[in-house]
Order: C-alpha cells, then structure tokens, then sequence
C-alpha cells in the first residue's frame, strides 16, 4: 500500500500519512513515533527508506518547483555527464531494482 512491493516495509518507528500539499492536493507524509509511541516532529515527503539507497551516479537530485500539474510524487534528476533530466527517481527505474533483487517484469500492453 504504501511502495512495499518495490521499497519493503516501512521500519516501525515510520508511519505514512495522507495529508494536503500547500495546493490543496493529497500527498503522502511520512512521520517519526517516538519508542512512548507519540508522534515526533519530523516530517517529511521523501520515503525515508529511499534515504537508505544512494542516488546512482551519475544522477543528482535537481529543485523543482511544484506545479498543480505534477503528479502526487514529484522529483527530478540531472545526469551531470550529459544534462539530461528526468522526472522520475532513479533508485526506481526497473535496472535499479532489479540490482537490489526486486522481481521486476516487462509486460506488453496491446
């Protein structure tokens, strides 16, 4: 439900959470509990198991700013070789998982 498929589970200290984008728009946060079970101040939009995986080279996570059009997880990437920017993450293409040992599949849709 929340990426467990490609990413595993979320470690029990995360929670995700649906909440509203400064445009009005659902997005999913994620929140640290403290071990007394409160919820603690970090907060933040990137999936902390993300956080754990590095960045291949020779991509490099690029600002952006956020439009109503963007989908709901919106990132992009500059490769520093050629300039190329891509709008999705890179620890996601099917290459990289299938390098941490994600079964990935190529199905064709006619």
């Amino acid at each position: 439900m929340n990426g467990e498929a490609l990413l595993g589970p979320l470690k029990p200290a995360w929670l995700a959470r649906a909440t509203h984008h400064e445009d009005q728009r659902y997005c999913v946060c994620f929140c640290r509990t403290a071990p007394d079970g409160k919820e603690e101040e970090l907060q933040m939009s990137d999936d902390p198991r993300l956080s754990e995986i590095p960045v291949p080279k020779p991509w490099q996570p690029l600002k952006a700013i956020r439009t109503r059009d963007d989908p709901a997880y919106f990132c992009k990437f500059e490769n520093t070789e050629t300039g190329e920017v891509i709008n999705y993450d890179p620890r996601l293409s099917a290459p990289s998982l299938r390098e941490r040992g994600v079964p990935v599949e190529t199905i064709r849709l006619v």
